[in-house]
């Protein structure tokens, strides 16, 4: 078996010693996701105005009719706010409808519409040249060997861990900084007044 190369991860300079993330696979990983959604985001913005987070949520709502928000959110691992504003936008542009069931009028179901199944439609072969692309450089072997790598790292990371807390929601998060801030900023006075 081929041996993993390791990261370099201590970079001198003088008597410190740094990490160097550049080289360590989740960065790289983060870097690359970063370039493909620049260059999804800019095809879609000039040639169908239309933001990355509208594409990815119509094309849910497209494969799947009658998906709820939370359904879209766990398939993308976005939070069901920003979900629920993409699905607000996406409705106000004619592109999805909502229907409510009278037995959980909580959990509305969305649909594409023909304008936005006929969008998604145009936007699928640019898609595919995309994806067309990267796999011929990096060749077939290349491509199914990286299509591998990535659907493992991605099954060990989605699966909760027994010890595991559920992931917080975007509220809990900003009221933890709110909280953090205040515990900061009162120990900063408190070091001011006894200082």
């Amino acid at each position: 078996m081929d041996e993993v190369p390791k990261p370099r991860t201590r970079l001198r300079t003088g008597t410190d010693e740094v990490l160097v993330l550049e080289s360590f696979l989740s960065f790289q990983v983060t870097i690359l996701s970063k370039l493909l959604e620049r260059r999804l985001a800019r095809m879609l913005s000039e040639r169908f105005g239309l933001a990355v987070a509208e594409y990815r949520v119509l094309a849910q709502v497209t494969m799947r009719p009658g998906c709820t928000v939370r359904a879209i959110a766990a398939r993308t691992y976005v939070d069901k706010a920003q979900v629920s504003r993409v699905v607000a936008a996406l409705e106000e542009q004619g592109l999805v409808t909502r229907s409510t069931r009278s037995n959980d009028r909580r959990s509305p179901e969305f649909t594409a519409t023909p304008a936005g199944r006929a969008l998604i439609g145009s936007i699928v072969p640019l898609r595919r040249q995309q994806e067309h692309d990267l796999c011929e450089h990096l060749g077939a072997l290349g491509s199914e060997q990286l299509a591998v790598a990535v659907r493992s790292l991605i099954g060990l990371l989605s699966e909760p861990s027994r010890e595991a807390e559920p992931e917080p929601t975007a509220m809990q998060r900003r009221r933890a900084i709110r909280t953090e801030r205040v515990v900061r900023s009162r120990a900063r006075a408190a070091a001011r007044a006894q200082g």
